[in-house]
């Protein structure tokens, strides 16, 4: 292996590809050998890797791309010494998407729409009563049911898919 990826515990066993496998299709950001969690790894040269020594790396990056010496990918939480197996790791991942990732948009349209239901229910349940209190608690209830439905339902495809298929139709 000319290229590995070190954690914390200063491990270097795996490739840079494996990491990928890994740390995005398996979304498991612990070490192979000896399970520390390893929420940020360094993908370096094998000789270069010193022996039990843990890698300095950034406290954090703010986007995906270079920051400082190194180029950070996002979805891997890897930081990369070469651009070219930064470019890699991303190729790997490019079109799909993380099983625990859907756009920020969807989820504003799909609870905004929700609640808008959820509203619109408790208004009919509220015309039902003269009560302000219990008009109150029929907006209130509506709406936490419309939530409570829209999470689940939210969550379903993220309970479906399988990574390792979204990698091997990848591969196609």
């Amino acid at each position: 292996m000319e290229w590995v990826a070190v954690g914390r515990c200063g491990h270097r066993v795996m490739c840079s590809q494996c990491m990928v496998r890994i740390r995005f299709f398996h979304q498991n950001k612990r070490c192979c050998i000896c399970r520390t969690r390893c929420p940020k790894v360094i993908v370096t040269r094998w000789p270069g890797a010193a022996v039990g020594n843990p890698p300095q790396l950034p406290l954090f990056a703010f986007r995906e791309g270079r920051v400082g010496h190194l180029w950070y990918h996002k979805l891997t939480a890897a930081y990369f010494e070469d651009e070219q197996q930064y470019s890699v790791a991303r190729a790997a991942c490019h079109g799909i998407l993380s099983p625990f990732y859907q756009p920020l948009f969807w989820f504003i349209f799909w609870y905004t729409l929700v609640i808008s239901v959820g509203a619109f229910m408790g208004s009919s349940f509220a015309a039902l009563t003269k009560e302000t209190v219990l008009q109150f608690r029929a907006y209130a209830l509506a709406i936490f049911c419309a939530v409570l439905v829209a999470t689940f339902f939210w969550s379903i495809p993220k309970c479906t898919q399988d990574p390792l298929q979204l990698e091997s139709s990848m591969h196609k």
